[in-house]
């Protein structure tokens, strides 16, 4: 089904999935006032003969309802709010999105004038101001893209370390940006109030290695304007080297990975103690002439007392 619109950019339409328009309308009608008038029109349709004249019918059933109950009004209004959007792209596409960790907004098509994907549930859409919330997120990813001064690229995340570092680094990537729209979105008033001390916690948990300096580091991020991709990429791949004290050690001598607080014995890295004697132990065990002075990264250290506390989990079972 299309929906046209108009505002600022004529001929933009607005395609919505049938398969959407459908689910959308039952997950509506759940409780709903309506929902024995719906029922009994369904009964009706299902009564014709002609298989393909009933699927046109249902179709036109469905549509009808989508529009009655109006549940493509939030993501029209959340569109109209971003005149960017709707003049740089060529139209816009709602599918359906299996889980939720699936939903989102992205392009496609023609780099010049590409096409707007959205994916959400169907129950999604009967979310109001919890889908435009997330609608406001999303869009606001779109409009970077396509803004010039953020220079966003799609590829280039491939590192020597291969595919683990790359996820590492893409996933550093996605919470920059998480933060820097939803500081964006706070200023605006389109944003819960919640969502500084969420992003705050989001970004120590994914910068541990910036220690102290996390905190400040995490407000130029969320009140900064709006960043470059070239930037993000930069910090996400060497977070801790904008820092004049950091002790950037190039790579960890046991996964390779680069890493910029190594722990050692004496001398703790970002936001743990030293490394214990049971760890210094388990990674002799692998890695026999290496020693406590070299250190080793955060995550390395977390494996490695891992296996010492599994070993000895496994020791406390009885033998047959």
């Amino acid at each position: 089904m299309r929906i046209t619109h108009s505002r600022g950019a004529p001929g933009f339409e607005i395609e919505v999935d049938d398969r959407l328009i459908e689910k959308s309308v039952m997950a509506a009608l759940e409780g709903h006032p309506r929902h024995l008038e719906n029922l009994r029109e369904r009964e009706d349709l299902y009564l014709l003969a002609d298989c393909e004249e009933r699927g046109r019918r249902f179709s036109l059933f469905y549509r009808r309802w989508f529009l009655e109950l109006n549940l493509g009004s939030t993501v029209v209004s959340a569109i109209e709010e971003r005149p960017s959007v709707l003049q740089r792209t060529s139209g816009c596409r709602i599918l359906p999105a299996l889980r939720s960790k699936n939903e989102g907004a992205d392009l496609a098509g023609e780099a010049e004038r590409p096409f707007l994907i959205i994916l959400l549930r169907p129950e999604a859409l009967v979310g109001g101001n919890r889908l435009r919330s997330f609608l406001r997120h999303e869009l606001t990813h779109v409009e970077d893209m396509l803004d010039p001064a953020f220079g966003y690229r799609s590829e280039g995340w491939q590192t020597e370390e291969g595919p683990v570092c790359d996820n590492l680094i893409r996933e550093r990537y996605r919470v920059l940006w998480d933060t820097s729209i939803d500081g964006r979105l706070l200023r605006r008033g389109w944003a819960p109030e919640d969502v500084l001390a969420r992003r705050r916690a989001e970004f120590a948990g994914t910068f541990p290695m910036l220690g102290d300096e996390a905190e400040s580091i995490f407000l130029e991020w969320f009140e900064g304007r709006l960043p470059t991709h070239r930037r993000m990429v930069e910090f996400a791949r060497r977070p801790g080297a904008r820092s004049p004290d950091s002790q950037h050690r190039g790579r960890c001598p046991l996964c390779r990975f680069p890493s910029f607080h190594l722990i050692t014995k004496d001398k703790p890295g970002a936001a743990r103690s030293p490394l214990q004697t049971h760890v210094i132990r388990e990674v002799q065990r692998r890695f026999p002439d290496w020693k406590p002075s070299h250190g080793i990264c955060r995550q390395c250290a977390d494996l490695y007392e891992a296996r010492e506390l599994s070993r000895k989990a496994l020791e406390a079972f009885p033998r047959a």
